[in-house]
């Protein structure tokens, strides 16, 4: 009651409360702005320069009133800036939806968490909560029984950007040197195992996933240089982890699950774990009795789209981490959303 108190007391007392309200009910407007204006192609035209409401509208077939209106929203949100000439640029906000890989885009992030099939889901979130089953479309991910290929780009386009922008953040708050082989579980294309091999040069790596994320994996390990420093094994981690790791990592994997398939993970690479080994599990933790807002909200998205997932609190990994035969052995910040937490096995 008194941290309630103290929340009501920090509140302005010259803004009613009707209008904080209103402000978290009116908030996904500004989302949608931000979805029109990747969608269209705003913020793509302006890359490459600085550009007029006629030239913009021209370009991209656009009504040019209907335009001059979004832009004087990206304006106030202070995205685009007008020039006196008359003419836009992309402020330092507006440049992270920029497309291309430039270190501060995150337009794969906005274009997957604005995209049609997890707006919809969202917007039923009131069936999960009645039901306790995902809103989500499973469906949406297949056509004729073939994955949805645009989709599932979509997706791993902002899980990339995903890794790359927590990748500073956990190399600075760990210490892989002591590891010779490290076995990344649930990878993906293997952003955050090369850029742990890359400053680890005598270590090598396994990177595990799927057979269809492990092929496109292998194209990336080219890219940057690692095809000869790691091994690409292909498999279903709710099955089988591969054995001969000194370190295994699990990043923002297990949260997507339910409880039952997070165990049988957390056993498979249990069971595989030499009395040396150590297991480190990146992910999102929430705090019940004080949750911060993006971690509550994260939480629902989970509930709306994954089969079971949720974000965990401390409590309940470790539930789930001693149920498997391992034990925490600490609990690293990695930054202000997600932690480090390091396991190893229960003799």
């Amino acid at each position: 009651m008194e941290n309630v108190k103290e929340k009501e007391a920090s509140l302005n007392p010259g803004i009613p409360p009707q209008a904080v309200v209103m402000g978290s009910i009116s908030g996904f407007f500004g989302s949608f702005v931000i979805k029109t204006a990747v969608d269209v192609g705003i913020f793509k035209a302006l890359k490459n320069g600085i550009a007029t409401n006629e030239a913009l509208s021209d370009a991209l077939g656009l009504d040019s009133k209907s335009l001059f209106r979004l832009m004087r929203a990206l304006i106030s949100m202070e995205l685009v800036s007008l020039l006196p000439s008359g003419e836009y640029s992309s402020t330092v906000l507006g440049q992270t939806l920029e497309p291309g890989p430039t270190p501060q885009s995150i337009e794969p992030i906005a274009e997957y968490l604005l995209s049609d099939f997890i707006v919809e889901a969202m917007a039923k979130l009131k069936g999960s909560i009645q039901t306790g089953k995902p809103s989500f479309d499973n469906s949406a991910w297949f056509m004729e029984g073939e994955v949805n290929i645009e989709q599932q780009q979509i997706v791993n386009r902002a899980m990339e950007v995903y890794s790359k922008v927590s990748l500073p953040a956990i190399l600075r708050n760990y210490s892989f040197e002591p590891f010779d082989v490290i076995v990344d579980v649930a990878g993906g294309l293997g952003q955050i195992l090369a850029g742990i091999l890359h400053t680890n040069p005598k270590a090598k790596g396994v990177l595990y996933d799927l057979p269809t994320t492990v092929e496109k994996a292998k194209g990336y390990m080219e890219s940057v240089g690692l095809s000869e420093r790691c091994e690409l094994i292909a498999g279903d981690m709710f099955k089988s982890i591969p054995a001969g790791g000194d370190l295994y990592i699990i990043s923002k994997a297990l949260n997507d699950w339910d409880d039952e398939h997070v165990l049988s993970t957390l056993r498979n690479v249990c069971t595989v774990m030499s009395e040396n080994s150590k297991l480190m599990i990146i992910e999102m933790l929430i705090d019940d009795q004080q949750p911060a807002a993006d971690e509550a909200i994260r939480d629902l998205f989970f509930l709306a789209i994954t089969p079971g997932g949720r974000i965990r609190t401390k409590q309940e990994f470790t539930r789930l981490i001693e149920q498997s035969g391992m034990k925490v052995s600490r609990i690293i910040p990695a930054s202000d959303q997600f932690c480090m937490i390091e396991c190893e096995r229960v003799e």
